[in-house]
């Protein structure tokens, strides 16, 4: 049950990472980069949660595969 619940993180968080880095070069996240210096709120949740849960199901993949 835990591999499939890591294998489903680790997906989902490349779905959002190849989201974020689409947003990164929407013409929203442009402006808000040329205004403020930094990308759109979106882009840095969709990259940091990507980022957090792709972690998390590699960690489950590789915890659960060892066991003692």
């Amino acid at each position: 049950m835990l591999r499939i619940i890591s294998f489903g993180l680790l997906g989902l968080g490349i779905v959002l990472i190849i989201v974020g880095l689409g947003a990164q070069d929407s013409i929203h996240s442009k402006l808000s980069e040329v205004f403020t210096g930094t990308p759109s709120d979106a882009t840095v949740w969709y990259l940091a949660v990507g980022i957090a849960a792709a972690v998390a199901g590699a960690a489950g993949i590789l915890i659960g595969t060892r066991r003692i």
